[in-house]
């Protein structure tokens, strides 16, 4: 009985779905932790995750709509190697194939450790799974496979918001979906510690550029949407840095005052708590890969 209400509890509260009979995509989203989001697409037969989450019960919640849904699980597909996109991967009761790029794998492996260090909140570093995994299938850029008519192509983006963003463009008849995992945090303060925000950046104009006009893109935070949402997250980054940049300019040392007027920037141009934090973790980062490029 409580296993069936758990369900009950997570579909309602944190399930979505949008599609037709033979194509779906369920959305998990946590609000309370990050806007995370996990896909899961369903095909006529069989069904594909994208990305795992951080917590248990992130992990859990997928369990639970798997076997609502009761169609076999083919492959588990990785957008990038940050925790919380990975960490749920031992808690999901398949085994499935998990694939993404050479690079996802050695962010996971290599810095695994230090991700899991970032989180000094003990309640909430005791929700994340002791045992991580990483890909168990290494796939090329433009690696493609078919399930029930609906095909799945990978493109490799190379380092940007992560050390190697991968995007998993998905075709049902017609229609385009492209799961950009954090590529886009839509309506969300970034995440700049890779180091390579021109390269993100770079990436973004590409998207922007090539992907289909009506293509569906599913962020790895925040609201699913167009391409519009591809051009804020341009938008943002260029606010952030030129922010930064403007207060270097001055010559003084990068002190309280001038952390206390970037938090006041970023959250004029993106008002309310929307992962605020990373405005300071991100400054670092920032500043170094500004006094590289002047």
């Amino acid at each position: 009985m409580f296993r069936f209400l758990l369900t009950v509890f997570l579909i309602c509260t944190y399930f979505s779905c949008i599609g037709q009979t033979d194509f779906q995509v369920h959305r998990y989203h946590d609000p309370n932790i990050g806007f995370i989001n996990i896909y899961l697409v369903e095909t006529s037969n069989h069904l594909v995750l994208i990305d795992a989450g951080l917590t248990n019960y992130h992990a859990e919640a997928i369990n639970q709509l798997i076997d609502s849904l009761d169609k076999p699980l083919h492959s588990i597909l990785l957008t990038h190697g940050h925790i919380d996109h990975y960490a749920g991967l031992s808690v999901i009761e398949s085994k499935a194939p998990i694939l993404s790029s050479k690079g996802v794998a050695q962010e996971i492996e290599q810095n695994d450790t230090y991700y899991m260090s970032r989180f000094t909140n003990p309640q909430l570093s005791s929700l994340i799974p002791k045992t991580r995994i990483g890909p168990t299938k290494i796939v090329d850029d433009n690696y493609s496979f078919k399930i029930d008519h609906v095909r799945f192509n990978s493109h490799n983006m190379g380092a940007g918001e992560s050390l190697d963003d991968i995007y998993w463009e998905v075709t049902h008849k017609k229609t385009k979906h492209a799961f950009v995992g954090d590529l886009v945090l839509n309506q969300m303060h970034a995440f700049f510690q890779s180091g390579y925000s021109e390269n993100w950046k770079k990436s973004l104009i590409r998207l922007a550029k090539t992907l289909h006009p009506k293509t569906t893109i599913y962020p790895g935070h925040g609201e699913i949407g167009g391409k519009d949402i591809l051009h804020w997250q341009i938008k943002y980054i260029d606010t952030y840095k030129a922010t930064v940049a403007e207060l270097l300019k001055k010559g003084n040392e990068f002190g309280e005052k001038e952390r206390a007027y970037l938090i006041d920037q970023m959250t004029d141009f993106l008002p309310g708590e929307r992962a605020n934090f990373l405005i300071s973790w991100s400054l670092p980062t920032i500043i170094d890969e500004l006094s590289h490029t002047n």
